[in-house]
């Protein structure tokens, strides 16, 4: 009797490769793990760092039934699009806009600022922190103008004055800032990441701004993860999701996610989390696969855990 055979051993394949492009479909199925000759009975695999290879993947999925290939994100956090993350490439987004993205109650430039300024006057200090802000310029109503924005790194906090790095993080270019019509706000930041202050918290909740097209980052994030599993997309035999890091894993600390200068409660992070998985279950419908952290809030939704490890005596799913 073979060690490896269809019931016994379970194996899986923790984010498997390929992850660059590959040339043809016996290309891909060359670096698939299979021990002695069976493919695993699970694999998840970050399928969105190479779209060209979603025919094969879903062909593999099609002819290997007997094994579910999850696609892999993250789902909490990520880098802005463009931005080179060197610290952990999962932490690559689709977020572009800047209002997608959680922000702490900020401030107002106490003078204009040039695109060579690196130290900032502003109104308080009382929220400044060391690590990534946005600085968006507002019109006279208060109303942000989220096309004329800089993401920038605090170094220190003095009396009055911030110093920052600028351009940070694959920001737009630096520019001048106006006296007063410029907000500044802190971001929450992930320290997941291997590299510090690049990993910023996607803005699930329901007061998300909206980008020039109406979406939020909620919407942002759904197409991008859901719409080639849908029916007749190009990875519809894919079993599922699995959400690295799901969204509860870290809550993001000092949050004011509908911009009123006041700091939220938990709770508003966690509704739109709730609204997150539900749309999520909408599309996968209830015989594909969602795993994502310990949420135990969301069990209606959720039917697995990423779990990097084994399993403790107090895991849910051990």
């Amino acid at each position: 009797m073979k060690v490896l055979n269809p019931e016994y051993p379970l194996t899986a394949e923790f984010r498997s490769g390929p992850r660059g492009i590959k040339r043809s479909y016996d290309d891909w199925l060359d670096q698939q793990m299979m021990p002695e000759g069976y493919p695993v009975d699970l694999q998840s695999n970050v399928l969105r760092f190479e779209p060209k290879n979603f025919e094969f993947a879903n062909r593999f999925a099609r002819e290997h039934p007997e094994t579910m290939v999850l696609s892999t994100w993250r789902a909490a956090s990520g880098t802005p699009k463009g931005a080179n993350d060197d610290g952990d490439p999962l932490g690559v987004s689709t977020i572009e806009f800047p209002g997608h993205w959680v922000l702490s109650p900020g401030t107002t430039l106490a003078s204009t600022i040039t695109s060579t300024s690196q130290t900032l006057r502003v109104a308080s200090t009382n929220n400044m922190r060391q690590g990534p802000a946005l600085l968006v310029e507002t019109d006279s109503s208060g109303d942000k103008l989220w096309d004329r924005f800089e993401y920038v790194l605090i170094t220190s906090v003095g009396t009055g004055t911030i110093t920052v790095r600028r351009e940070f993080n694959g920001s737009p270019v630096a520019r001048e800032f106006p006296s007063t019509r410029t907000y500044v706000a802190p971001m929450p930041w992930d320290s997941r990441n291997r590299k510090p202050f690049v990993d910023w918290f996607f803005n699930l909740s329901k007061y998300c701004p909206k980008d020039s097209i109406g979406r939020t980052a909620m919407d942002v994030l759904h197409l991008d993860m859901l719409k080639p599993l849908e029916l007749g997309g190009p990875l519809d035999h894919i079993g599922g999701l699995d959400l690295a890091s799901g969204p509860l894993t870290v809550t993001p600390a000092n949050a004011d996610y509908n911009l009123d200068g006041i700091e939220d409660p938990d709770s508003v992070y966690r509704d739109g989390v709730r609204t997150f998985y539900q749309r999520i279950r909408e599309v996968l419908g209830p015989d594909r696969v969602l795993t994502t952290s310990l949420d135990y809030e969301f069990l209606d939704y959720i039917n697995g855990v990423n779990q990097e490890g084994l399993a403790e005596p107090d895991d849910p799913w051990n």
